[in-house]
């Protein structure tokens, strides 16, 4: 029985770790790279990018200390400057769109 619950706890505290914290890191990677290409690009305003190259820096700043080990208290904080890039950069593409000139040179 104490067996079966440590093996309990290792798979929970293991699937919290990698679905939580890897899959963030991994996500914020990524961001970093498609936040770059939309400021070369131009396809929406040079402010947007750089906003979310921001909010996302703080995110990967976040992810990597958890990952070392360290706590960060206010890292719900950083993820909430994220969401909110996030959430207008999209209504911003639904709305006006990417500009002409993105769409001519293809």
């Amino acid at each position: 029985s104490d067996y079966l619950q440590v093996l309990g706890n290792l798979s929970v505290e293991s699937m919290d770790f990698a679905g939580s914290v890897l899959h963030t890191f991994v996500f914020s990677t990524g961001a970093i790279l498609f936040y770059y290409l939309f400021y070369k690009s131009r396809a929406v305003p040079k402010a947007m990018p750089l906003w979310g190259l921001i909010t996302v820096s703080f995110v990967i700043i976040g992810t990597l200390s958890k990952i070392l080990g360290y706590g960060v208290p206010f890292f719900v904080y950083l993820v909430l400057l994220y969401v909110h890039f996030e959430f207008f950069i999209g209504i911003w593409i639904l709305v006006k769109g990417v500009n002409k000139e993105f769409l001519a040179k293809e």
